[in-house]
C-alpha cells in the first residue's frame, strides 16, 4: 500500500509538471498573439488616419487575467487537450482576422489611388478644354484672327535681309511699315501667314544711335473692312549691329600751340554727317574734307570734343588734348585802322605836312581820351560816332616819332589803354641827299644823322603796330631795324629780301646790347 501511495504521488507530480509546461506554453502563445494584435491595430489606425498613435494604445482591448500555475487543480489529460485545442482555435481565428484586415487595407489603398488618378485625369482634360476655349476667344478678338505669334529671322537667301512672318486668317490684308515710313501690303493666302522680306536698312533707326546695338521691332497693321488699320501687337524684336562713322584727321590727338591757335582738319566718308568740333558746327566739303580753327586767349590745357551724327549710324565721339603755351592777345578795345583794313589815314611820310589825322574804332557807347608826353605834339579831343568810330588831329611841331596814349572806357565801365605811334617824317629828298654811307660802329650811339643802310632781312621779330627785324649787313654784321609802315605809300619789309635803299638813323644799343636803327624810308630795288 505504501508503494502504491508513492507511485500515486509520483504520478501526481508528473501530471502537475505536465500541466505546468502546458500552461506556460499557452501563456507564451497568448502573449505573442496579443502583441501582434496590438501592432496590427496601431498600424491600421495610423495608415487610415483614424486615431493617433497614443489613442490606439489606450483603446487596446482588455486581456483576461492570467492564472498562475498554482491556481490550476490537478485534472486529467483530456482537460489539458481541451485547453490546447481552445488556444489553437483562438490563434486560428486571429490569423483569419488578420488576413481579412490585410486584404481590406489593400482594397482601400487601391480604391484611393484609383480615385486620385481619376481626379488628375479630369483636371488635365478640364485644363485643355478651358485652354482651347480661351484660344478660340483670343483668336476671335485678335485683329489677325489667330493667336499664333509673329516671327522674325534672318533671310536664308540674302545677307542683310530678314523674314518677318505674320500669321493671320486667310483673306486678311497685312501692311508692313518700315522704319523710314515706306509701306507695302500682302494678302494672306491658304497658308494663313504673310512673309515680308525686309532689308536691314528698313529696320534700322532713322535717328543717330547711341551704342553699337539697335533693337528693332517691325511695325505691321491689319486692314479692317472699313478701311481703318489695327496695329498687330506682340511683334518680336531683333538686335541689329549699328555701323560706325569713320573720320580721319590730319593732326595728332595731343597738340601744343605756342600762339593759341589750333587747327583741326580731316576727311569723312559721309558728307551728310552733322559734324561739330569744339561745340561749333563744321562745314563738310563735297570731297569729304573739313577744316576748322579754334583760338585760345589764355595759356593752359584744353580738350576739344568732336561729335558726328548721321541717321542709322553710331554717334561718333572723339577728343583732342591741347596745351597752349603762349596765348594770342585778345582783340583790343581800341582798334587802329590797319587792324581792320584802313591804311589811308596818314599819307604824310613824303610831305612836310605837320598835322596828322588819327582814326580808329572802339566799342559802341565808349568814350575815348588821347594824350602825348611830348610837348611838340598838340592833340584835339577825340570824337566817337554812334558806330564806335573815332578821330582826332595831332599837330606835330618837328619831324619825329611820337607815342600817343589812348584810353577807352566802355559803357560797362571797363577801361583799356593802348599806345600808338604817329610820325612826322623829315623831308624825303633832303633826307636822301644828306644820308651817309653805312658805318656799323656809328649805330652804337643814338643820333639824328641819316644813313643809307644795305643788307638782307633774315628774321622778323615783331609785327603789329610796327616791324622789328634782323638785317644782316653786307659785311656780315647784324642790325636790328624798327620800321613803321602803316600808311598808304609805305614800303614792305619781307624776310629774305635784300635791300639797298633803307634810310634811317641810329638808336643806340637795345636791351640785348645790339645796335638798332630807326628806318624812315624804304626804297624797293
Amino acid at each position: 500500500q505504501l508503494r502504491a501511495e508513492q507511485e500515486a504521488a509520483r504520478e501526481a507530480e508528473r501530471r502537475a509538471a505536465e500541466r505546468a509546461r502546458a500552461n506556460a506554453e499557452r501563456l507564451k502563445y497568448e502573449a505573442a498573439d496579443e502583441i501582434e494584435d496590438e501592432a496590427e491595430d496601431i498600424s491600421e489606425e495610423k495608415s487610415a488616419g483614424l486615431l493617433p498613435f497614443l489613442g490606439g494604445i489606450f483603446k487596446r482591448k482588455e486581456k483576461e487575467p492570467r492564472r498562475s500555475s498554482s491556481s490550476y487543480e490537478y485534472e486529467d489529460e483530456e482537460e489539458d487537450y481541451d485547453d490546447f485545442e481552445e488556444s489553437y482555435d483562438r490563434r486560428a481565428r486571429r490569423s483569419t482576422r488578420r488576413s481579412g484586415r490585410s486584404g481590406n487595407g489593400m482594397n482601400v489603398a487601391i480604391r484611393i489611388a484609383a480615385l486620385i488618378a481619376l481626379l488628375a485625369l479630369l483636371a488635365v482634360i478640364g485644363y485643355l478644354v478651358v485652354g482651347e476655349i480661351n484660344k478660340c476667344s483670343a483668336a476671335a478678338k485678335s485683329p489677325t484672327g489667330t493667336t499664333k505669334l509673329p516671327v522674325i529671322e534672318p533671310s536664308p537667301k540674302e545677307d542683310g535681309f530678314y523674314y518677318v512672318t505674320v500669321y493671320a486668317k486667310e483673306g486678311k490684308t497685312l501692311v508692313y511699315e518700315s522704319s523710314d515710313g515706306k509701306r507695302w501690303e500682302s494678302t494672306v493666302d491658304s497658308s494663313n501667314c504673310a512673309i515680308f522680306n525686309v532689308p536691314e536698312s528698313r529696320l534700322m533707326s532713322t535717328e543717330p544711335v547711341e551704342g553699337d546695338i539697335y533693337v528693332a521691332t517691325p511695325t505691321v497693321y491689319v486692314k479692317n473692312d472699313d478701311g481703318t488699320e489695327t496695329l498687330v501687337e506682340g511683334m518680336p524684336s531683333v538686335m541689329l549691329k549699328v555701323p560706325a562713322l569713320e573720320i580721319t584727321y590730319d593732326c595728332p590727338d595731343n597738340m601744343v600751340s605756342e600762339d593759341g591757335v589750333v587747327q583741326i582738319s580731316g576727311r569723312i566718308v559721309y558728307i551728310g554727317t552733322d559734324l561739330t568740333i569744339g561745340g561749333e558746327k563744321v562745314t563738310i566739303n563735297q570731297d569729304g574734307t573739313f577744316a576748322t580753327e579754334i583760338v585760345y586767349e589764355d595759356t593752359g590745357d584744353y580738350t576739344i570734343d568732336v561729335e558726328g551724327r548721321l541717321p542709322g549710324y553710331q554717334i561718333y565721339r572723339h577728343s583732342f588734348n591741347v596745351t597752349v603755351e603762349r596765348a594770342t592777345p585778345s582783340i583790343p578795345l581800341v582798334q587802329l585802322p590797319w587792324e581792320y583794313g584802313d591804311i589811308s589815314y596818314s599819307q604824310r611820310v613824303k610831305s612836310t605836312v605837320d598835322t596828322v589825322e588819327v582814326r580808329g574804332m572802339v566799342p559802341v557807347g565808349s568814350t575815348l581820351t588821347a594824350s602825348c608826353s611830348s610837348s611838340n605834339a598838340s592833340l584835339t579831343a577825340p570824337t566817337v560816332g554812334d558806330d564806335g568810330s573815332f578821330s582826332f588831329n595831332a599837330k606835330l611841331a618837328y619831324p619825329g616819332d611820337y607815342t600817343i596814349l589812348l584810353t577807352c572806357t566802355t559803357e560797362s565801365g571797363q577801361v583799356s589803354e593802348r599806345e600808338m605811334h604817329i610820325q612826322r617824317a623829315p623831308d624825303w629828298s633832303s633826307y636822301i641827299q644828306g644820308a651817309l654811307p653805312m658805318n656799323f660802329a656809328s649805330f652804337a650811339y643814338e643820333s639824328k644823322q641819316g644813313y643809307n643802310i644795305r643788307g638782307t632781312v633774315t628774321e622778323i621779330l615783331q609785327e603789329g603796330d610796327y616791324y622789328l627785324a634782323v638785317l644782316t649787313l653786307e659785311d656780315g654784321n647784324e642790325l636790328i631795324i624798327e620800321y613803321h609802315n602803316h600808311y598808304g605809300t609805305a614800303g614792305q619789309i619781307v624776310i629774305g629780301k635784300e635791300y639797298k635803299g633803307l634810310y634811317g638813323r641810329p638808336m643806340g644799343l637795345n636791351a640785348d646790347g645790339k645796335p638798332q636803327a630807326y628806318i624812315w624810308f624804304v626804297e624797293d630795288n
